[in-house]
């Protein structure tokens, strides 16, 4: 049984002494990277999906009390952030019943759409007198979150008062 247990440390030791090689190998790899731009343009040609630029590199030997420089900073390959786009809209939609107060709908739309006394009022009138108005357009996630919040805060107060959320056109 002892020798089940040496065995387990030998091989532990092995697996040790293989993940320091690996880092010392990717290590070097890295700072042949950054030194010559051939092993850069290499890595470029086999990781065409990446963005990688190179960074400005010097040897702090070789450039002494250069101004506007900080020889302590690292130095590296940067990856370029990728160009995000902007997320479709959704029409958050309040809808007439006949039961809400106006007076508690334009405190809806100033509480939970931060609109001013004059635009809740307008919008009010709208939902009114044609059945439903657009209360604002947002990301789906936020414009669920305010429909919900809306009508929530409705049955608490036992109003009727629904909104919807549809997709904007764009």
């Amino acid at each position: 049984m002892l020798g089940h247990f040496q065995s387990d440390f030998h091989s532990a030791g092995k697996i040790l002494r293989a993940k320091k090689a690996l880092f010392a190998v990717s290590l070097r790899l890295s700072v042949l990277v950054l030194r010559f731009p051939i092993c850069f343009s290499l890595l470029r040609q086999f990781c065409p999906h990446t963005h990688i630029r190179r960074s400005r590199i010097f040897d702090s030997m070789s450039e002494p009390d250069t101004p506007g420089v900080d020889p302590d900073e690292e130095y590296g390959v940067a990856v370029a952030k990728p160009e995000q786009k902007k997320p479709p809209l959704y029409r958050v939609i309040m809808l007439n019943d006949d039961y809400t107060p106006m007076e508690f709908v334009i405190h809806v739309l100033e509480l939970f759409f931060n609109m001013d006394q004059e635009k809740a009022t307008q919008i009010m009138l709208t939902v009114h007198t044609k059945g439903a108005a657009v209360c604002g357009l947002y990301p789906r996630d936020i414009a669920e979150t305010k429909a919900d919040h809306v009508v929530e805060y409705a049955k608490e107060n036992q109003h009727p008062l629904m909104c919807q959320v549809d997709a904007a056109e764009n």
